[in-house]
């Protein structure tokens, strides 16, 4: 039998990771595991072959359909951050597609002044035009989302994206908007649960 002090570990509590001290100590260790991998003799050839599968202009990119088009994101060395971008149904399974490139995160990114990811976006069933895109700063998992009109090829002025009363935009951990109709969204929260 255990004492009454006895510090139960509970695997669903995981606030303690995002504490100034986990983070110090997990950056430490990330730049020590970059340093070691950058300073082996194989390290630019491997990085090198992995880039060149991921980025190979013959791989089949995988779509979404919606309306008529196939949806893509794309990341290759001309756009590390990535493309958001569109090709009719009927020229998808061509050898080259013409892409039609909705949005440009690295291009957004200079805008903004962030390194801008992509992490997702869905449409509205009322409202086929209509897209909440889901983004992140820096690859963090605090995400945010604006709504983006694929006819007009812009984010909609006055659309859903959550700020605070200071104008910043709010972010939200694991956080996905979904459409309920054209005028209404919730949220979904993932938790992550530890076996």
């Amino acid at each position: 039998m255990g004492s009454n002090n006895e510090q139960i570990y509970n695997p669903t509590d995981t606030k303690f990771l995002e504490e100034a001290e986990a983070l110090k100590w997990a950056k430490e260790h990330t730049d020590k595991t970059e340093k070691a991998c950058q300073s082996m003799p194989t390290y630019k050839v491997v990085k090198k072959e992995i880039e060149s599968v991921c980025y190979d202009q013959s791989n089949t990119p995988f779509g979404a359909i919606r309306k008529g088009y196939v949806y893509n994101f794309w990341m290759d060395y001309k756009n590390p951050q990535g493309l958001w971008r569109r090709t009719l149904v009927e020229n998808y399974s061509k050898d080259k597609p013409n892409w039609e490139v909705l949005i440009d995160f690295d291009k957004l990114s200079q805008k903004l002044g962030k390194k801008v990811m992509y992490r997702g976006g869905s449409d509205c069933f009322q409202n086929p035009n209509r897209f909440l895109i889901t983004m992140s700063f820096g690859g963090k998992d605090e995400m945010f989302f604006r709504t983006w009109d694929s006819e007009k090829k812009d984010f909609v002025k006055n659309g859903f994206e959550p700020k605070t009363s200071s104008g910043k935009l709010l972010e939200g951990k694991f956080t996905v908007p979904t459409w309920v109709d054209q005028d209404t969204i919730i949220f979904i929260q993932f938790y992550i649960k530890r076996k």
